[in-house]
């Protein structure tokens, strides 16, 4: 693991873990995937993303939906 990388500079990590399972679909990402590469990387391998907000209204601690999956 290398120290102070962005989440979404993992993106590439994406272009393995499709060829060795080909039948990845859907990716539930944090709000650190919303830039526009991150839509283009799951859509050139076909992979449906879903970028998990928290409610604007939200106070204290909430727990929010999984993610950081992809299945």
């Amino acid at each position: 693991m290398q120290p102070n990388v962005q989440d979404r500079d993992t993106l590439p990590a994406l272009d393995d873990g499709k060829q060795q399972r080909p039948s990845l679909r859907l990716a539930l990402l944090d709000g650190a995937f919303t830039a526009q590469r991150c839509q283009e990387r799951c859509n050139l391998h076909g992979i449906r993303h879903r970028v998990v907000k928290k409610d604007p209204d939200q106070k204290g601690f909430v727990v929010l939906e999984r993610r950081w999956v992809v299945v």
